[in-house]
């Protein structure tokens, strides 16, 4: 029974640490959308046009998948 119960308390630990990642790429992700929204904003006014929520979501996912991408070829993976 107790090796049962260590393994569910590891399962527990786990599922813990996975919930924390993602929080904190969703923190990541949402900082990152800030910021290319204000470049955004700032670029946009200096040209005279609009830019959608649309178009700085989607530029955020491209940047957001860059930033993947980089950091895969940058652990070997």
């Amino acid at each position: 029974a107790q090796t049962e119960e260590a393994s569910l308390e590891e399962v527990g630990a786990h599922d813990f640490v996975v919930y924390l990642a993602n929080s904190l790429f969703q923190r990541l992700k949402s900082a990152l959308w800030l910021s290319i929204g204000k470049i955004v904003d700032e670029e946009t006014i200096k040209l005279g046009v609009n830019a959608t929520p649309q178009f700085i979501g989607a530029l955020t996912e491209m940047v957001w998948a860059q930033i993947g991408m980089f950091h895969g070829s940058m652990s070997g993976s």
